[in-house]
């Protein structure tokens, strides 16, 4: 479908709808109105859109969600709280946006992060810290020079906390090479 908004109250129309994937539809807006009384949805994909602006509490009613997928729109700007109550989160998927700045408290209530896709963005500034974000596995995109950590093999998070702040000068290599 060719949609520039969703429907207000879509739990209301799917109360029990888990997955909601909106791909290539135009979608530009979006609001946590749209999201009342989805309480079972766990994965939203909104991947190929014209989203440019996330409100801070867009997700606010959706604290079930496992899986966030934003890949591929006009996004610029990560509101610190965007994540406030995703406790739940694993999969946090926004590569290929406009994106220049992580804030800092952006994953502080996200205990079960464990991707974090941030390819093809213009990152300038990383403020977050990842030793806050315990089962971090997996950071794709945080500067050119180092587009891939794989924390459980070769840094842990206060490595990469280093080598952020280093603008990641060094070079990162997996141990069995």
């Amino acid at each position: 479908c060719n949609t520039t908004y969703l429907p207000m109250k879509l739990g209301k129309v799917f109360p029990r709808v888990q997955i909601l994937v909106v791909w290539f539809s135009g979608l530009k807006v979006f609001t946590g109105e749209n999201f009342i009384e989805m309480i079972f949805c766990t994965q939203l994909n909104f991947q190929d859109n014209l989203i440019e602006v996330l409100p801070e509490n867009v997700f606010l009613m959706l604290g079930n969600l496992t899986n966030i997928n934003l890949s591929r729109n006009l996004i610029k700007i990560l509101p610190e709280k965007l994540l406030f109550r995703q406790i739940k989160l694993e999969i946090f998927i926004i590569n290929k946006n406009l994106i220049e700045v992580l804030p800092q408290k952006l994953f502080v209530n996200c205990p079960k992060l464990k991707f974090l896709n941030l390819n093809d963005n213009k990152i300038l500034i990383v403020d977050v810290d990842f030793t806050k974000i315990p089962n971090i596995q997996k950071v794709l995109g945080l500067r050119n020079s180092c587009a891939d950590f794989f924390l459980n093999k070769v840094v842990n998070a206060e490595q990469l906390n280093v080598l952020v702040k280093q603008n990641c000068s060094q070079k990162i290599v997996d141990k069995k090479d």
